[in-house]
C-alpha cells in the first residue's frame, strides 16, 4: 500500500489516505476472516501475513482492482 506517514510525494500520501479510508469502509462493512498467508507467517520485518476475506473474496484483492494498491509481485512500483 502506499505510505501516508512516510510517503515520498504528495502522490503517494493522497494515494495511501485514499487506500485507508476505502480498507476502513469495507472492514465495516461486514463480518470477514483472517486466513494465514500462504507458505509464511511473517514479512521481512516481522508483521503478521494474513488475506482478510468476506464472502470467498479476498478484501486486498478489491483494493488492487480498485487501484488503491499494489499486489505483491508490484510492490516494487513507486507511486510518485
Amino acid at each position: 500500500a502506499p505510505e501516508t506517514e512516510k510517503a515520498r510525494c504528495q502522490a503517494e500520501r493522497d494515494k495511501g489516505f485514499a487506500a485507508k479510508v476505502r480498507l476502513r469502509d469495507l472492514l465495516n462493512a461486514g463480518a470477514f476472516d483472517l486466513i494465514d498467508w500462504p507458505n509464511s507467517d511473517t514479512d521481512a520485518r516481522g508483521r503478521k501475513l494474513r488475506v482478510v476475506m468476506r464472502n470467498g473474496q479476498s478484501i486486498g484483492a478489491q483494493l488492487i482492482r480498485e487501484g488503491l494498491v499494489h499486489g505483491v509481485s508490484d510492490r516494487a512500483k513507486g507511486w510518485c
